[in-house]
């Protein structure tokens, strides 16, 4: 099966919620590995509908979890979210999700190779 029409099914897999959505989340972090997968999951709605799991009330906290590392999965950005009770505005609870150290500086690691006279395709092999 082609990697778009996967990632479309453990889209639609993630959003039927439970354990059923949690399981398409799993898979779809594990599709970001594979080349054009994060650009076609950004590029179908994926993060949006990630982001609608992250704002719910009813979202346990493993499943806004797997969310928030979907999130960063593509987009290699550190995730917050919060939610508070609507009635009091209490009992507020926040998850950050932040990605590696290996993926936030590799970028300067290629920077620092290219500025040291190393050609642009070999510097992506750091």
């Amino acid at each position: 099966m082609a990697l778009f029409q996967r990632l479309q099914r453990y889209k639609g897999e993630m959003t039927s919620g439970g354990a059923k959505g949690d399981a398409g989340m799993q898979k779809l972090i594990a599709s970001m590995a594979e080349p054009n997968a994060r650009s076609i999951f950004t590029l179908t709605g994926g993060n949006f509908a990630a982001k609608k799991i992250l704002q719910s009330e009813d979202a346990s906290d493993q499943t806004k979890f797997l969310a928030g590392s979907l999130v960063t999965r593509s987009s290699s950005l550190p995730v917050a979210s919060s939610v508070s009770d609507p009635d009091s505005g209490s009992y507020g609870h926040v998850n950050i999700i932040v990605p590696g150290a290996v993926r936030v500086h590799s970028a300067d690691a290629a920077r620092v190779a290219i500025a040291s006279g190393a050609l642009p395709f070999s510097a992506a092999i750091v």
